[in-house]
């Protein structure tokens, strides 16, 4: 688990969208709270929710505070990674951003360079950065299980659902590999 900068992250992920509506890191800033009451209630199920509901739901976290952390990975198009992707955490990282919070707890699976960037620790970061073959095929691979087996992943997938998702991952890095020029062999 990592203390990643909030603002860093917002670089990247700067949406959320929820039923092809999005909620913006700037309308987050800029909503007046006071006007939104809070919902504790969860449900794996967003698919009826309507924005309000997902912002009563941020406003619960601004008021309780939350102990899980959130998830970060990488989003792939055409076999190369170009985003940062919250796979669990969504309302609890607009709740930090709403209350301006520094840094948020978060497991985080991805590539060494964009971690220290994300840890405030560089100043640059670039997608195109160049891959050790083996080497960080490796890290992230052992990286990706790691993430798969974590408890909170373990009890909203079954086996089957983690397995296929983690061999689909597998396969996207492989081809990300290969195109790239780099054999693992």
């Amino acid at each position: 688990m990592e203390q990643l900068l909030v603002n860093r992250i917002s670089e990247f992920y700067n949406a959320v969208y929820w039923n092809n509506s999005p909620i913006t890191v700037d309308m987050v800033r800029l909503i007046n709270w006071d006007d939104i009451e809070p919902l504790a209630e969860s449900f794996n199920d967003y698919s009826e929710w309507e924005n309000l509901r997902h912002l009563q739901r941020i406003k619960y976290f601004m008021i309780n505070g939350w102990d899980e952390p959130i998830e970060i990975n990488f989003i792939y198009a055409y076999n190369l990674p170009i985003t940062l992707s919250i796979t669990d955490g969504n309302h609890r990282f607009l709740a930090a951003v709403a209350l301006n919070t520094k840094k948020i707890e978060t497991f985080y699976s991805g590539y060494d360079d964009m971690l220290q960037y994300l840890l405030g620790n560089t100043d640059d970061f670039s997608f195109e950065r160049e891959l050790d073959d083996y080497d960080s095929f490796k890290e992230h691979l052992i990286s990706l299980v790691e993430r798969w087996e974590r408890p909170n992943i373990k009890n909203r997938f079954s086996v089957k659902e983690r397995i296929n998702y983690c061999f689909l991952e597998i396969q996207m890095m492989c081809d990300n590999f290969k195109s790239r020029g780099e054999f693992l062999i």
